[in-house]
């Protein structure tokens, strides 16, 4: 139940050696798993979540710049934060939730 931040190396979620146990930090963590936050942040590269679906507890990509591409589906059991500009193809990105209760985009000027 770590939390794991993306690395700046390789580009598949799939790969335990893209996963650290610190921000910037060397490839010590594991793929994550379904307990498992996830980070990407600004020491994070572009990844891809390509032939198998990814998984974890939270993911927060607060002053993450890079892309997240996924071609297969990336299942998060908890709390989902978007860093700003993450979604910026909104016709194909589709959020589902099991949970009841849901926050309000604040809506623009």
């Amino acid at each position: 139940m770590p939390t794991l931040y993306y690395r700046n190396s390789g580009t598949d979620w799939h790969t335990a050696s893209n996963w650290s146990l610190s921000s910037g930090g060397v490839g010590d963590g594991s793929v994550p798993t379904s307990s498992d936050d996830v980070i990407f942040d600004s020491n994070s590269g572009n990844c891809i979540v390509a032939t198998t679906t990814g998984v974890c507890k939270t993911f927060n990509s607060t002053g993450y710049t890079s892309t997240l591409t996924l071609n297969n589906t990336l299942t998060v059991s908890g709390n989902v934060t978007f860093g700003v500009g993450m979604l910026s193809d909104r016709k194909s990105t589709r959020l589902n939730s099991s949970h009841s209760r849901a926050s309000r985009m604040p809506s623009s000027a």
